[in-house]
């Protein structure tokens, strides 16, 4: 490498990946999860060049992002055929990013009609990927309503004896049979659902905050542990982690909550993932959902994205499914503490530590995210959507926050230019306010 080149990876490690890296909290200077992975990938640049001003060659990487390879089943694909729509044929605007970089989105802004991120050829997304098997037509809900929408789900559960007359003082936790699994559900107050869907590396204490206000509001919040974590079954192997199966858990649940009761969804990080899945394949199951700090799969490693803040934003991840990968859960608690009490923090603790636990929780990365990217893709949402974003998120990038109104029909953002990831935890009151504001129709 040349003295020049050399130099400016210097600086670019220097400016542009250690402030990914470290970042300021009130109680001093802390590691974001991505940050861990980023000083070793940086430093090994380093290391490969030999500093600033080495002439030591540095092999260069041959790609800087994934294919996506949407996971299908040939079967479900013929059997739904016909309850399908070409997503390429839905008139949608393109996203409106120059070569320099992402277009700005409002801080808080409602996008009506159509929007568009698709290529003319049939079926083709822009950035290559599978489109979804089950993509909903939007002007035929009875047809949408017969797709299952996922290739593994298992029949329906048989009724169980769990009953939803939920306490309204602190939140229940039951076992509940969804189908492939049982899953611990936490249930509290009464009133139409809302029902929360936790993200990694949390559980559904991670709605504490959340949970009773929106019970003061008349909700009956519903907050399930997902598969792999706390204390609901972890079944063996990556694959049974896959997308299909996942949603499969949300789908089961709601036929156990009720196969008419339409559902505000509420969500964050992975539950976020998932929910845009779920509201593409089964609208007719919500009237409402709210995701926050979570990307679109159709964002998930696409070549618009700055590759620095995708780098900044993925690098964590071959740490968390390499063996041993685990260890890094236990990293955490130094984002999520200083917005807990320290007993918060020992729930965290206690559901980490159940047995299989944080194999479990990884493998929804090993079999979604890396080192394949199986994520689905053409995941088009017509369900009302209020999206909360955190600009110093440092999993979710401005131009993956761009992309997404390209996919979503009916979209509000909110931003908040001071917040994290953890946005369920610093933001209570105003995300209330808004919830409340936008599900008026309850």
């Amino acid at each position: 490498m040349s003295s020049r080149a050399s130099s400016l990876s210097w600086r670019l490690f220097r400016d542009r990946l250690l402030p990914a890296v470290f970042h300021r909290r009130d109680k001093g200077v802390g590691m974001t999860r991505a940050g861990l992975g980023l000083c070793l990938v940086a430093l090994s640049v380093l290391a490969c060049s030999g500093g600033p001003g080495s002439s030591t060659p540095l092999q260069a990487s041959s790609s800087n992002a994934l294919p996506h390879q949407a996971e299908t089943d040939d079967t479900a694909r013929s059997a739904t055929a016909q309850a399908t729509v070409d997503v390429a044929a839905r008139p949608r605007r393109p996203p409106s990013v120059s070569a320099g970089g992402a277009a700005p989105v409002a801080s808080q802004s409602s996008i009506g009609g159509n929007a568009a991120a698709v290529s003319g050829n049939s079926g083709a997304v822009a950035d290559g990927g599978t489109p979804d098997s089950a993509a909903p037509n939007p002007t035929s809900r009875s047809d949408v309503a017969a797709d299952a929408g996922s290739s593994a789900q298992a029949t329906p559960a048989a009724p169980s004896d769990f009953r939803w007359n939920c306490p309204a003082d602190a939140p229940a936790e039951q076992k509940v049979p969804v189908g492939e699994v049982t899953l611990n559900v936490a249930c509290q107050g009464s009133g139409p659902i809302a029902l929360l869907l936790h993200g990694w590396p949390e559980y559904h204490g991670t709605w504490s905050k959340l949970a009773p206000p929106l019970v003061k509001l008349g909700y009956r919040v519903i907050m399930p542990d997902q598969r792999g974590y706390n204390t609901s079954d972890k079944p063996d192997g990556v694959d049974a982690y896959g997308i299909d199966h996942l949603v499969g858990d949300i789908l089961g649940l709601l036929d156990q909550i009720g196969k008419t009761e339409r559902v505000l969804l509420v969500a964050h990080d992975w539950g976020g993932l998932l929910a845009w899945v779920v509201a593409h394949r089964n609208p007719e199951r919500l009237r409402a959902l709210v995701v926050m700090g979570a990307p679109h799969p159709d964002t998930w490693n696409r070549p618009e994205v700055d590759p620095v803040q995708a780098m900044a934003a993925n690098n964590y991840v071959p740490l968390i499914t390499a063996e041993g990968g685990e260890s890094v859960i236990d990293l955490a608690d130094v984002e999520i503490g200083p917005h807990v009490t320290s007993a918060e923090l020992d729930g965290y603790h206690k559901a980490w530590n159940q047995s299989g636990a944080k194999v479990a929780m990884n493998n929804w990365y090993r079999a979604n995210a890396y080192p394949e990217n199986r994520l689905p893709t053409g995941i088009t949402v017509d369900t009302k959507t209020l999206l909360f974003w955190g600009a110093q998120d440092n999993y979710c990038t401005s131009s993956q926050l761009s992309y997404i109104p390209n996919f979503v029909s009916d979209l509000t953002v909110q931003t908040y230019p001071d917040v994290d990831h953890w946005i369920q935890l610093q933001k209570t009151d105003d995300i209330i306010m808004r919830i409340d504001a936008f599900d008026a129709s309850r």
